[in-house]
Order: C-alpha cells, then structure tokens, then sequence
C-alpha cells in the first residue's frame, strides 16, 4: 500500500503515463503534451483518435513534437474515406483513402 501513500502524497513517480481521447481537439492534444513533458516521465504516450475530420494544421505540427522527447504519439483521423495516421516512432501523419 505504499504506491497509494505515495501517491496521494504527490512523491509517487510512474514509470509510464498514457493518455488516450477520443474526439478531442487541438487544446486537449496541447494540455496532454505538456502535461507529460513537465512531468518528465521516464516514457510517456499519447494516442489520439478522431472521427469525422481530417487533422489540422495545428494538431499536425503538435504531432511532430514529439522527435527527441520522452513523449511519444500516436493518431488516427477519419473523414469518410479518408484516412491520417500516425503511429508511435513515426515523424509525422500519413494520408490514404479506403476502399470501399
């Protein structure tokens, strides 16, 4: 029980954070960065899932942030057929459309 101490006490320091949102935008995808680059985890993670649109210019340079830090992230945009992806190591968002 001495995780939850501490924990609650603020001393405790996780190996790992990860953080997943669905459907969030721009704002949210900027707290989360900081929020683990602040911290200075040893490994932090950030998956980031949106429907209904494609990246913009903003969440695409958010998501290239991460070359040299301890954050990584991953995303996926989907807008009909369109697809942006971009999974952990890679540099940046790819672009593909799906077949229907």
């Amino acid at each position: 029980m001495k995780c939850i101490k501490y924990f609650r006490e603020g001393t405790y320091v996780p190996a790992i954070a990860i953080e997943l949102s669905l459907d969030y935008g721009e704002d949210h995808l900027e707290r989360d960065l900081a929020k683990l680059e602040y911290n200075a985890l040893a490994a932090g993670y950030i998956i980031h899932f949106i429907r209904g649109r494609g990246p913009t210019d903003e969440e695409r340079g958010l998501l290239k942030r991460d070359a040299g830090s301890n954050v990584q992230t991953a995303a996926v945009f989907n807008k009909d057929k369109q697809r942006w992806v971009k999974h952990l190591g890679d540099a940046e968002l790819k672009e593909s459309t799906v077949s229907a």
